[in-house]
Formats: structure tokens, sequence, C-alpha cells
């Protein structure tokens, strides 16, 4: 391995949190769903102050199949919910998590640079553009 790109042993990873307030204090204080989880801190570390529903996790360019992940948040009686944070990383097509171009914080580095923040809309709805993760299985 190379570039300090650490093996995924799972690809894809996914958390939501509330949209409620956007700075640090308030960002502590939201909950984050979904948990345990190693390094939660990474779903505040470079987060846009807006996200949108629809959101680039990699970058034009980027090696990989094209993939669009999209989903739909609703609540335990199954109604959509509007303005859930939904926060997604994962490898790259060789399976690896590679390092941001500048630090973001020490969850969010472990992350990986192929992260991204989408807001649900009115409907529940969020929608991920980026490329099919790679996995230490894939041959």
């Amino acid at each position: 391995m190379t570039g300090g790109a650490s093996r995924a042993v799972v690809g894809l990873a996914i958390a939501v949190t509330s949209i409620a307030g956007v700075g640090a204090q308030r960002a502590a204080r939201e909950p984050i769903v979904g948990l345990p989880c190693e390094g939660c801190e990474a779903v505040y570390e470079g987060r846009p102050a807006s996200p949108a529903s629809t959101a680039r996790i990699a970058p034009a360019g980027e090696p990989g199949a094209p993939m669009t992940l999209t989903g739909r948040v609703l609540d335990h009686e199954g109604r959509p919910r509007a303005g859930v944070v939904v926060y997604a990383y994962h490898t790259n097509a060789e399976g690896l998590y590679p390092p941001p171009a500048t630090s973001v914080g020490a969850a969010g580095n472990r992350h990986g640079r192929l992260r991204g923040w989408a807001v649900s809309g009115a409907d529940g709805r969020y929608t991920f553009e980026t490329i099919r993760p790679g996995s230490v299985s894939d041959p």
C-alpha cells in the first residue's frame, strides 16, 4: 500500500444526522443515527454548511465504474423526513481509502477523500453520484 491509504473491509458506509444546526457546538449535540460507529466525529469534519439533496463523492475522472446511490429517509411510521444529513464515504475502485489532499481531522482523514454529504428533501430522498467502491474481495 502506498500514500497512506488503507485497505477496506467494508466498501461503503453511511451515517445520518439532523441538519438543525451547523455550528461546532450544535454539531456536537446533533444525534447520529446508526450507532455505534468508530470515528463518528468524521460526520462533522469538513461538512459543508448547506449540503444539497444531490452530492458528488468521487470527482469527475475518478477511476472506476460510475454509480448513483439514492435513498430515502423515513421516520418510524414510514413518513418522509426532510432536512436529515446523510454522510457517506467509501473506498476507491482498488478498495483503498485514499487520503485527502489536505487534512480534515483525524476521523475524516481515516475515511479518506471519497466522502460527501447530502440532505434529504421534502420527500426524504437524497442522491450521491460516485464510482463503484472496490473491496478486498474483488479480484
